[in-house]
């Protein structure tokens, strides 16, 4: 079995959007059922192989960081908004 384990977070906030993550441990996946061996992380290691270098190639016309994902609207506001 060759799963790829992943997890998204969505924290609801009064009066303003949501922050929203995702955390995945590699795009080429595990060969273990337990889904919480992996380490996940938000950036995740370059995968250079078809068709994940296709799509990788694909997302660089938007943005250099396709392998990553920023926290930043985590830590946009305080308690006061």
């Amino acid at each position: 079995m060759n799963m790829v384990p992943a997890i998204a977070f969505k924290l609801y906030r009064d009066g303003m959007y949501s922050a929203n993550t995702i955390a995945m441990s590699t795009f080429t996946g595990t060969t273990t059922s337990d889904f919480f061996m992996a380490k996940f992380h938000n950036h995740i290691p370059e995968v250079n192989k078809i068709p994940f270098s296709i799509l990788a190639d694909k997302f660089a016309t938007a943005t250099k960081y396709c392998f990553s994902l920023g926290l930043r609207d985590w830590g946009e506001y305080d308690i006061k908004g």
